[in-house]
């Protein structure tokens, strides 16, 4: 008999509380983004595409600025007008791509009077350049002692010419008289005019320096076994830095001489110091 008091509670106390609630259905609740929506998940629905503002942003910065540069099909569609506002701001990388694409279309035979204008507003930001250029050039020039006339450069007025043949010609004796100290030349020649004309130089040049002239003749040289090549031929020889390096063949004016002696001389001394560093 307890079982069933117990029973009917149990009943009872079911279907009060079965009477008395309710169920709701769970209203869709939803956050409200701050202002700024600095917050990756405000944005669930279209996903965490945080580089999206950013690139957006460049896109529309690159639409807003007019393209400078482009295919040649794009070029030909570019007024002139608006390459006279843009060829100052161009870099000296996009003046070369452009005055060329469009000399090309210049240069065409049905090119119009347009197109040609465009070339010549490009060729003039150019000139432009390089006249300012020039203008710095001659600034530190003349401000910088290092770059004012180096020693190697011919002057212009004529006055300062002679000035500079001057000291030309006293360098040449001196180093000429080193060379005489330590060297000779080699004449190998034949019986021809181009053989006398040289033998004349060189005998100058002996006269002048002191240099000694050791001559030999076609015959001589054939008869020992040496491929010389070619009549009349000159060789510097050095005893110290030991040395022989050939100065030409063929006839040599005594300029022209003198000069190879020089550099010759050069040659042979930066070779033997080469060998000592080793």
């Amino acid at each position: 008999m307890r079982f069933w008091p117990k029973l009917l509670i149990s009943l009872i106390l079911v279907f009060f509380f079965s009477a008395g609630a309710s169920v709701r259905p769970m209203e869709k609740q939803t956050l409200k983004p701050p202002e700024n929506k600095s917050f990756f998940y405000y944005d669930a629905p279209q996903g965490w595409f945080w580089y999206r503002e950013k690139l957006e942003q460049n896109q529309e910065e690159t639409e807003k600025k007019p393209p400078i540069l482009g295919k040649a099909g794009d070029l030909k569609n570019l007024p002139s007008d608006y390459l006279t506002k843009v060829a100052g701001k161009l870099s000296v990388k996009q003046l070369r791509q452009l005055a060329k694409v469009l000399l090309d279309q210049a240069m065409e035979p049905e090119a119009s009077s347009e197109e040609v204008r465009k070339y010549m507003v490009i060729h003039r930001e150019v000139l432009n350049r390089s006249d300012s250029f020039a203008r710095r050039w001659q600034d530190v020039l003349m401000a910088d002692a290092y770059f004012d006339f180096p020693g190697y450069f011919i002057p212009v007025v004529s006055p300062a010419q002679e000035v500079w043949a001057e000291l030309k010609k006293e360098k040449q004796k001196k180093k000429l008289k080193e060379i005489a100290k330590v060297g000779k030349l080699t004449f190998f020649f034949d019986h021809d005019p181009y053989s006398k004309k040289q033998a004349e130089a060189l005998f100058r040049i002996s006269e002048e320096y002191g240099l000694e002239i050791v001559p030999i003749t076609r015959k001589e040289a054939e008869a020992k076994g040496w491929q010389v090549g070619q009549y009349p031929s000159v060789f510097l020889y050095l005893a110290y830095p030991e040395g022989l390096i050939r100065l030409g063949s063929g006839y040599l004016v005594y300029s022209e001489l003198i000069r190879r002696m020089i550099r010759g001389f050069q040659v042979l001394t930066q070779k033997a110091k080469d060998v000592e560093d080793r």
